[in-house]
């Protein structure tokens, strides 16, 4: 994701920021991905497409995204 938006390899994307973590990064674009969806009444399914949550987990953690 990163890496193909910047044109740079997982170890250029490291060396830039040394606080930076992908992993974070692209958990934090998840959940607000998810969060944006949920607030748009889009449907579970689709949120699991895009996001990659499974549908059971966006089902019991609903309210957590919504916070």
């Amino acid at each position: 994701m990163l890496e193909m938006e910047f044109s740079l390899d997982y170890n250029e994307i490291n060396s830039l920021d040394r606080n930076f973590k992908p992993a974070k990064y692209i958990k934090k674009q998840r959940i607000e991905l998810t969060k944006k969806m949920l607030l748009d009444n889009k449907l579970i399914s689709e949120i699991s497409n895009k996001t990659g949550y499974s549908e059971t987990y966006l089902i019991k953690n609903k309210y957590k995204f919504l916070n």
